[in-house]
């Protein structure tokens, strides 16, 4: 994605001057006069004017000039956006070649839309270049076909933001740089266009004052008399507009006032020179009064020497000669008098020129003072401006400097997580290997530990069979030695043994000891043996409980290594998260410098889902939104009327009725934010509209409320339910950018809007028309009140939309009642609960 350093553009005379002009285009953007680029230029721009010359309201020219900038630009589709000043958001005015899903991504750029790059390049005064759109995840699909180029032209008179262009290319077509600086100049006349439609709005700023009136050209000096031509008059003195040096190139407004201040130094140079003419004509006249009297003198002076002649005949010749010098004399006093009195009517005539032009010089000097004045306001607003742009950019260098900190110092320690993962791993690799080779030692250990208790088994129940044979074997001697004993007695009772046989009973008594002896130790032996047999078993068995505990503690730390590789795995894909550009950190950028690509701007978060409605149940009846309690009086038989007095806590004191009709008096306190509740807890009884007061209410028919901010679908269906369908629909609000992408959505379907900017106009449309939905905005005050009173007087009645104010309009409703001839169309409270029970005409159901 590239971007285009904002042009130039056509801002109000009294507007700011412009930011510093970027550098020129290389020599291949540049237009001459022969450039066929520069020709197209101009016959788009010739076309935008006769566009908007042609129309009769401003919004309708939109689609026509949108239409002619995508084929003079060979773009597939395109649309204008309008700033909503208000909300910070842009809003869709008109489309050409959109599809749905495109229109619904337009509708509103920045009220938590998941696209706002024209809002991005707005707020930037940047035009993006968006190439290979519908490979790029960020930007949406705008067209049903394969987008190619899509170009986001910010739209600004000198520093207010006014809306933006966007064009949109299919393969193959590309849009490039030259493209966009070919319509620059174009796009003046759609900004004049947004900024007239603007004007149309209450409340928005007056447009720049008509233009000071061009000086008037110079009375036709009179011819001079005949008889005596008057001298040509001097040149006047050069004016210093035209002696000055050519003043350097300057934004459009400095331009302009300076066009004025030379239209009034040349207007002043016209009088200077009408007045030297004056001057002149004065000096003939001058001039012809003396020739008048010198020939009114010789008159004199011939009459004198006529009369004093003698009668003679002598004197007859003199006298006929005195005669006709008489008759000279009075024929040049006649031309002299006829020559005066042209004169004198050629400097009347110059006097009233000269005072004519004087008082529309004063008037184009004031008005240029006026501009001037106007102009150094500007200044001083553009240098205010300048300055807190040059703080904001200090503030989001700042922030951005700090967020790159921040993302260095999260680098860092996702470097250091990395680097302790891999720690961590190898750590853990060690773990296993030695958990491998402790199990395959335990494995061994076990396997010798089994061996060596069988060989001791084996060798115990060796020793016991031993010591079974040498126990049996004592038991012999033990016997034999008994029974020697017994025999040793009886042969010392029989008296007689002999002495070998008791020498041969005491060495065999002697053996038997001794051989009792070897077995005894024998057998002592054995049980040594034995027991160390069971010694060594009970210790291979405390060896495997040892081994059994090293590898479970082996284990237990594996465990633990891999929740740490685990915890330094996330943390690393939360850091690659958070420094990745879709989640960097909201910070506004600073403007790229120029060869710099752009950055998509992060997506805003999703907006919260809207609470989930309350279940209201109870027994039907009808719900009065006022503060008099008169209704529930009044009610017809068989109908169960509830007043609720509108407040924040009006869906529970509602407990135990289901509306079937909401009824509102407009001209009680909070009855519309108490209408808003109802419908945000999930009651969609129809709603109808009424002015109550003293017992009897000025019946408005089927009506609903629409919040603030405007958002296009949710009008665009309840105009669609009200009006079963696509129907006629007037709107009286001076939101001009949400009115205009309600329009554009509306047209789509079908429905027709014709658009009101006062009471007087929504007036006549509601006589012409004859809608079938009114949307009013209360924030027109008075002049809103006043068009909602009048839908009473509408055949049939249409059904009503408003958008509440920010402050209520209920004493303006209150206001209303106090007419005599509306107080006159008022009915009963009971007649009014009747018609609002009947249900509305099938073409009137309420939002």
């Amino acid at each position: 994605m590239t971007h285009v350093p904002l042009f130039g553009n056509a801002g109000r005379r009294a507007a700011a001057p412009a930011p510093p002009p970027t550098p020129p285009p290389a020599p291949r953007d540049r237009q001459t006069p022969g450039d066929p680029v520069s020709g197209q230029a101009e016959r788009l721009g010739q076309q935008l004017r006769e566009i908007a010359a042609g129309t009769v309201a401003p919004e309708e020219a939109f689609e026509p000039a949108l239409r002619a900038i995508l084929e003079s630009t060979t773009c597939a589709a395109g649309a204008i956006c309008l700033y909503d000043q208000r909300h910070e958001m842009l809003r869709l005015a008109a489309e050409v070649g959109l599809s749905d899903e495109g229109c619904k991504h337009l509708r509103s750029v920045g009220g938590g839309s998941t696209w706002d790059m024209p809002l991005h390049g707005l707020r930037n005064r940047r035009a993006y270049l968006i190439d290979s759109a519908s490979q790029n995840r960020y930007v949406p699909a705008l067209v049903e076909g394969t987008a190619q180029t899509i170009a986001c032209i910010p739209l600004h008179s000198g520093v207010t933001p006014l809306g933006s262009l966007v064009l949109i290319t299919v393969r193959p077509r590309v849009l490039g740089e030259r493209d966009i600086r070919m319509i620059e100049r174009p796009l003046r006349e759609l900004i004049k266009m947004v900024e007239m439609i603007r004007r149309r709005g209450p409340g928005a700023a007056t447009g720049a004052p008509p233009p000071a009136p061009a000086a008037a050209a110079p009375a036709p000096r009179p011819a001079a008399p005949a008889p005596a031509p008057a001298p040509a008059a001097p040149a006047p003195a050069p004016s210093p507009a035209a002696s000055a040096p050519a003043a350097p190139p300057a934004p459009t407004a400095v331009a302009d006032d300076g066009a004025r201040l030379a239209e009034v130094e040349a207007a002043l140079a016209v009088e200077r020179e009408q007045g030297a003419a004056l001057t002149t004509q004065l000096a003939h006249e001058r001039r012809l009064r003396g020739e008048a009297e010198a020939a009114l003198a010789a008159e004199r002076q011939v009459r004198a020497q006529l009369e004093a002649a003698a009668p003679d005949a002598s004197a007859a010749e003199e006298r006929r000669a005195l005669e006709t010098a008489l008759a000279e004399a009075q024929r040049a006093r006649a031309d002299v008098g006829t020559a005066l009195a042209d004169a004198q009517r050629a400097r009347t005539e110059l006097e009233q020129a000269l005072a004519a032009e004087r008082s529309k010089h004063e008037a184009a000097l004031d008005e240029a003072r006026q501009g001037r004045t106007e102009l150094e306001a500007s200044v001083a607003e553009e240098r205010r401006l300048r300055a807190e742009s040059e703080r904001s950019l200090a503030e989001e260098r700042a922030a951005r400097e700090t967020a790159q900190a921040e993302v260095r110092d999260a680098r860092a320690e996702l470097e250091a997580l990395v680097a302790e993962e891999r720690r961590l791993r190898s750590e853990a690799e060690a773990a296993l290997a030695r958990e491998r080779a402790l199990r395959e030692e335990t494995e061994t250990a076990r396997a010798n530990a089994e061996r060596e208790a069988a060989d001791a088994a084996t060798r115990a129940r060796t020793a016991d069979d031993q010591a079974a044979r040498a126990q049996a074997q004592l038991m012999e001697a033990q016997a034999h030695a008994r029974a020697v004993d017994e025999a040793r007695a009886a042969a010392t009772s029989s008296a007689g043994t002999a002495s070998d046989a008791l020498a041969q009973a005491e060495a065999e008594t002697r053996t038997l000891r001794d051989r009792v002896a070897d077995l005894d130790g024998q057998l002592d032996a054995l049980r040594a043996e034995r027991d160390e047999l069971r010694r060594s078993l009970e210790g291979s068995a405390a060896e495997q409980e040892a081994l059994a505990a090293s590898l479970d503690a082996v284990r237990a730390e594996q465990a633990q290594l891999r929740a740490a590789l685990e915890e330094a795995r996330a943390g690393r894909e939360a850091l690659a998260v958070e420094t990745s550009p879709a989640a960097a950190a909201p910070v506004a950028p600073a403007p790229p410098a120029a060869g710099q690509a752009s950055v998509a701007p992060p997506a805003p978060e999703p907006a919260a889902a809207p609470p989930a409605p309350v279940e209201i149940t109870g027994e039907p009846g009808v719900v009065v939104l006022d503060v008099d309690g008169q209704w529930g009086e009044v009610a017809p038989t068989g109908t169960r009327v509830v007043a609720l007095a509108p407040g924040a806590d009006v869906v529970e004191r509602m407990a135990g009725t289901a509306p079937t009709t909401v009824i509102v008096n407009l001209a009680a306190p909070g009855a519309l934010a108490g209408l808003a509740a109802l419908r945000a807890a999930g009651v969609s009884a129809p709603a109808f509209a009424c002015v109550a007061a003293a017992g009897r209410a000025l019946a408005l028919g089927g009506m609903d409320v629409v919040l603030r901010p405007i958002d296009t679908d949710n009008v665009v269906v309840a105009v669609l339910r009200a009006s079963s369908g696509p129907g006629r629909l007037v709107t009286v609000s001076g939101d001009v950018e949400a009115l205009l992408s309600v329009r554009q959505a509306l047209t789509r379907k079908g429905t027709s809007v014709s658009m009101a900017w006062d009471s007087k106009q929504a007036l006549d449309l509601l006589g012409m028309m004859r809608p079938d939905v009114v949307l009013v905005d209360l924030e027109l005050g008075k002049q809103a009140c006043a068009v909602v009173a009048a839908l009473e007087g509408v055949e049939p009645v249409p059904s009503l939309l408003i958008v509440p104010a920010d402050v209520d309009q209920a004493e303006a409703f209150v206001a209303l009642t106090r007419d005599a001839q509306r107080v006159a169309r008022m009915v009963p409270l009971k007649s009014m609960v009747a018609a609002a029970t009947k249900g509305p005409e099938p073409a009137r159901k309420p939002a």
